[in-house]
């Protein structure tokens, strides 16, 4: 069983050849485990070689220093980086704050292209926000916390929302900043996140009125997130099948007994149902349909039961060694659980998705 092969245009397999290529040669499973427990928790010489080789700049248009190119682009980066289990802040830096800059403040954009600068954001929640804005006469300062920023400690500014004057406006901090305090930490999967304090701290307004904008930020994020999960279901799939056929038992592949092909079978058949589902979120939203937030709660939904059950599968298939930090296998399964977490859990988006529902 082999996977279906994506329907790129011939610009889209040319960024997939490339990126592929790349982690091929510079991020193998030993240089993984090796970049997330440096201080940044990822490879600084790997984020400029990104900057070079035009994955910054790619959803990012000409005139903003990038290459023109669309979410489905971006979606291949993300779903490869998912594959090689690299932790970066590609997805909060380029797409969740970077499309924000791009709207707003297109003269940031530039630094953020190049890998210079790395921008970080919360998920801009619009039920549990607790920052509050003060401001006197043109100067704006926000105050409160602000939980689980991607990368915060490696990031000069943070793009962060507050409602003020009935609406929702978007603000950019130096995270140098008086009066900015960063509790940083590892992340269950791997990863770099920190808890933010604000007291008075000076802030950028970059719009009154961004709700629009920060919702399709989000969307676009939980699309990207489906499609790097569905890239991780594949490589379970494929690497719980080599294990198989290379593993003996009572003098048999471990792949030959029935019992063992049927369940590889099932993990087959839902790793396609997933891409199906990552698949149409990312066209939903790259096409600006009406109903894309309906179609992103259900492939996050969806995909969140799948990853989990599936990484479990797969991790069981293993054995013991699946549980242990030597294979990939249980670091992907990591990862699924907080792709599940993050911008709502299965829960919250089968909630979303039935409100939808109700509404026509």
């Amino acid at each position: 069983m082999t996977r279906p092969a994506p329907l790129y245009t011939e610009e889209q397999q040319i960024i997939a050849d490339s990126v592929q290529r790349f982690l091929q040669e510079n991020y193998s499973f030993d240089q993984r485990q090796k970049a997330i427990t440096s201080e940044r928790g990822f490879s600084q010489e790997h984020w400029q070689n990104f900057a070079e080789l035009g994955w910054l700049g790619l959803p990012f248009s000409e005139e903003q220093g990038g290459f023109g190119g669309s979410l489905k682009d971006a979606a291949i980066i993300t779903g490869l980086l998912g594959e090689y289990l690299a932790m970066t802040p590609y997805l909060t830096a380029v797409i969740s704050a970077g499309q924000v800059l791009a709207n707003f403040a297109p003269g940031n954009v530039c630094e953020l292209v190049e890998g210079s600068k790395i921008v970080s954001c919360p998920h801009f929640d619009f039920e549990n926000s607790e920052l509050t804005v003060s401001k006197q006469g043109g100067a704006f300062t926000l105050s409160g916390d602000i939980p689980f920023l991607p990368y915060a400690e490696s990031a000069s500014s943070l793009v962060l929302h507050a409602e003020m004057d009935g609406d929702w406006a978007t603000f950019l901090i130096p995270t140098d900043s008086s009066g900015l305090n960063l509790k940083s930490y590892k992340t269950y999967d791997g990863g770099r996140a920190s808890d933010a304090e604000l007291q008075s701290v000076p802030a950028q307004l970059l719009s009154a009125h961004a709700k629009p904008a920060l919702e399709a930020s989000n969307l676009a994020t939980m699309a990207l997130l489906c499609a790097e999960a569905s890239s991780i279901l594949w490589a379970l799939e494929e690497q719980t099948l080599a294990y198989l056929q290379t593993r003996e038992q009572f003098g048999q592949k471990l792949s030959s007994f029935q019992v063992l092909q049927h369940r590889l079978v099932d993990v087959y058949v839902n790793c396609q149902l997933a891409q199906s589902m990552a698949d149409d979120a990312v066209e939903a939203v790259s096409n600006w349909a009406s109903d894309a937030p309906q179609r992103v709660s259900a492939a996050k939904a969806y995909i969140g039961d799948l990853g989990r059950k599936i990484g479990q599968d797969c991790v069981q298939l293993h054995g013991g060694i699946g549980m242990t930090n030597d294979l990939p296998i249980g670091h992907y399964l990591k990862r699924l659980t907080a792709i599940d977490r993050l911008y709502g859990d299965a829960a919250w988006h089968r909630n979303q998705f039935a409100m939808f529902a109700e509404t026509k």
